[in-house]
């Protein structure tokens, strides 16, 4: 090894195993160079996915604004039931048919 400055690190095998390493910074910025690259379409491809998530949700919650609206104006109520839980759900116009204050939830 010569006077130049080495970086010590551990690298994580495939099975599992670890070994010791030690590199120059040169070839630590060429490692990480290649890493960024192999990176590159995974993180692109995550942003896709996250702008197509937000764009689902935001649809999502245009849907059940307009079902709200639209239960309000018609008179139509809606509940559910989780059986698992023993919860049931209803909807704001649910509780109005059925005169209950929408705090009670019985």
């Amino acid at each position: 090894m010569s006077g130049l400055a080495q970086i010590k690190y551990q690298v994580l095998e495939k099975g599992g195993s670890q070994r010791n390493t030690t590199i120059s910074p040169g070839q630590a910025r060429d490692v990480l160079a290649v890493k960024v690259q192999e990176l590159k379409p995974i993180n692109e491809a995550l942003h896709a996915e996250n702008a197509e998530r937000r764009l689902a949700q935001d649809g999502l919650r245009r849907s059940e604004s307009y079902l709200l609206e639209t239960q309000r104006l018609s008179h139509v109520a809606s509940f559910g039931r989780k059986v698992s839980a023993g919860e049931i759900f209803w909807s704001a116009e649910a509780f109005c048919a059925f005169q209950y204050a929408a705090e009670s939830k019985t």
